[in-house]
C-alpha cells in the first residue's frame, strides 16, 4: 500500500513538473538599423594594400633528415592511480581479514 502510493506521488510530481515547465526564452535586442530607423550613408573605410616587398629570400637548402630511429625510453615508475588502486585495495582486503577474524 506505501509503494502504490509512493509511486503515484513520484508520477504525479513528474508529470506536473513536466507540464508546468516554460520554454526557456532570451532577450535579443533587435539588430541596429542606423539612426532612427534611417539607412546609415558612411561607407565603410578603405585601406590601401602596402607595396610588394623588393627582397625575397631564397629558400634555405633542404636537408634529409637522418636516419637513425628514435630512442626508447622505458618508465619503471607507475601511475599515482595504480598506487592509490593497490593502497585501497590492500586497506579493503585488510578491513575483510579483520572482520572475518572476529
Amino acid at each position: 500500500m506505501k509503494t502504490t502510493r509512493w509511486f503515484v506521488g513520484l508520477a504525479l510530481f513528474v508529470a506536473l513538473g513536466l507540464l508546468a515547465v516554460q520554454r526557456a526564452q532570451a532577450f535579443f535586442p533587435p539588430p541596429p538599423t542606423g539612426v532612427s530607423g534611417g539607412v546609415v550613408n558612411n561607407p565603410p573605410p578603405v585601406i590601401p594594400l602596402p607595396p610588394p616587398d623588393p627582397f625575397i629570400p631564397k629558400p634555405p637548402p633542404v636537408v634529409p633528415p637522418a636516419a637513425t630511429p628514435p630512442p626508447v625510453t622505458h618508465h619503471s615508475t607507475p601511475e599515482p592511480t595504480t598506487i592509490v588502486s593497490g593502497l585501497i585495495g590492500l586497506s579493503v582486503l585488510g578491513g575483510y581479514m579483520l572482520r572475518r577474524k572476529k
